[in-house]
């Protein structure tokens, strides 16, 4: 299971169209962590959501929900 953990930059130009098309090239695969850039582009090719370097951080399924803080009563 991945997650997503942080991006470098994120910029968004204007409103989504009902028909989208993504592409996304993954910068540095790993079984830890993988970095992609991803462009969503209207019918045209114009690109209207850019996100660089999206992290995803592997975690294990089992340990997803669990937290270490204290109940509070």
């Amino acid at each position: 299971l991945y997650v997503p953990m942080s991006f470098r930059r994120v910029r968004i130009d204007g409103r989504l169209p009902a028909k989208l098309f993504g592409y996304a090239e993954c910068r540095n695969p790993s079984p830890e962590l993988a970095e992609f850039d991803i462009r969503v582009m209207d019918e045209t090719g114009k690109v209207l959501v850019e996100f660089q370097r999206l992290a995803y951080r592997r975690v294990d399924p089992a340990a997803v929900g669990q937290t270490t803080a204290p109940e509070v009563e």
